[in-house]
């Protein structure tokens, strides 16, 4: 498990250090306070090519100089972006990267990137922004799902969209509609496909077959799923079951999940569920904000105590 992050250089980071990590994370605070680009930190430490992911899906407005710019704090291109994981007691240097112009070239005039002189943490991510956006590619949904289905593990899914639409009664693939799942309503003969349904349930499919595709990979120490703006397209009423759900797949899958949300009433049901159930040793929320006087970020963790302490009280924590 990921334990805690130091990132330097990188995005809207100066020098910033988290640490507190648990197997289920919410990260909450104002716009522009550093919740994206957290998930792009650890998604990047994951190996150093993942950043050309970045680049391409975040920064595909502008020309190649000023995507790599925007990997740097405040634009420095002449110091390198700095990224090191913390898993227990060992410390990885997951990502180094120099703005290309800096670089040394090898004889055929390729550049070269700076190495780690540490054994680099052995660990898989993928990183959700929308319903049809995931990185570093697409998973092929009904391939996953068939996989899953072979091995009875269809319910899982199918509780998950119930959560959403308890009407959904069935869940179909099509060898001759590749990538692509139908669901049937009940009362109904026809099914239909995903697509045709909202944007929760369209979401949710994605974050459950991602935790059960990243869960076959055995070689991996650490598995994590990073998920943009949690909340967008669940109702407030799903909250409470949507995060019995995800606590109970990443205990049982033992993959590590970082979500963010400006929602309060996300939080606040994030906090219910966790608060009220065995699952409180294994959450943990981070209210990410600006120093008053320095204007670095800075990232609050709460335990589930403290954080019911903070809603109950209407103190000035809000995720908005």
């Amino acid at each position: 498990m990921i334990d805690a992050i130091e990132i330097n250089n990188f995005r809207c980071f100066d020098q910033t250090k988290i640490t507190g990590f648990k197997s289920l994370n919410l990260v909450g605070g104002e716009n522009n306070s550093g919740k994206t680009s957290l998930l792009e930190a650890i998604y990047c430490a994951q190996k150093i090519s993942n950043y050309k992911d970045i680049l391409q899906v975040r920064y595909e407005h502008l020309d190649q100089e000023n995507r790599q710019k925007n990997l740097f704090f405040n634009y420095d291109i002449t110091n390198q972006a700095h990224i090191v994981v913390l898993s227990g007691e060992k410390e990885y240097k997951g990502f180094n990267y120099i703005y290309e112009s800096y670089m040394q070239v090898n004889e055929s005039g390729h550049p070269i990137y700076i190495g780690s002189s540490q054994k680099p943490l052995s660990y898989l991510c993928s990183l959700i922004f929308s319903k049809n956006l995931q990185l570093p590619v697409n998973l092929n949904l009904s391939n996953e799902f068939d996989k899953a289905d072979i091995k009875g593990e269809s319910k899982v899914f199918l509780e998950a969209l119930q959560i959403i639409d308890s009407s959904i009664e069935e869940i179909n693939t099509y060898s001759s509609k590749p990538n692509m799942l139908y669901l049937r309503k009940k009362g109904e003969k026809v099914f239909a496909p995903l697509n045709d349904f909202g944007d929760a349930l369209q979401k949710v499919m994605r974050y459950i077959i991602t935790i059960m595709n990243l869960r076959e990979e055995n070689t991996a120490i650490v598995k994590c799923i990073l998920i943009d703006e949690v909340e967008n397209g669940l109702h407030f009423t799903s909250h409470q079951d949507f995060w019995k759900m995800l606590l109970k797949l990443s205990k049982a899958y033992n993959v590590q999940i970082f979500a963010t949300s400006h929602s309060l009433e996300m939080i606040n049901a994030f906090n219910q569920v966790a608060y009220q159930t065995d699952f409180e040793q294994d959450a943990m929320y981070f209210e990410m904000s600006r120093h008053a006087k320095t204007r670095e970020i800075i990232a609050n963790p709460m335990d589930m105590k403290m954080l019911h302490y903070e809603i109950t009280k209407n103190n000035t924590f809000r995720g908005e």
